[in-house]
């Protein structure tokens, strides 16, 4: 599963944080996935300031919430459940809604999915 790359030019603006992380996964029934993900900054409301970049720590509170978010979701899953899942979109507003905590972010996306070691 990728991201295609038009989609992704789309969506890489001037004045915002692009935010990407890697999760290694093991899935319910011994599969060992990576994640990519990628999420964007976003404007206060109210804001005057044209730009909305996030400060390293902001950044890493995000990565660590996308991470854990995602490792708790995929532990009781299988990978046909999965990948179900990722085509859905739920887990994305999920995540999206809990990182929108520590700062206001839009489109997060799940950006592409490596199988790493499949169990025979």
């Amino acid at each position: 599963m990728d991201m295609t790359r038009d989609k992704l030019s789309s969506l890489v603006k001037k004045w915002q944080t692009t935010i990407e992380t890697s999760v290694d996964i093991k899935t319910e029934d011994g599969f060992f996935l990576r994640v990519f993900c990628i999420v964007f900054s976003k404007r206060k409301k109210k804001q005057l300031k044209k730009t909305s970049y996030l400060t390293s720590s902001q950044t890493r509170a995000i990565r660590r919430k996308i991470i854990s978010n995602l490792l708790k979701f995929t532990m009781e899953n299988n990978l046909k459940n999965l990948i179900g899942k990722f085509l859905s979109e739920k887990l994305n507003s999920e995540i999206e809604k809990e990182c929108k905590k520590i700062f206001p972010i839009h489109n997060f996306f799940i950006r592409k999915i490596k199988i790493l070691k499949e169990t025979n």
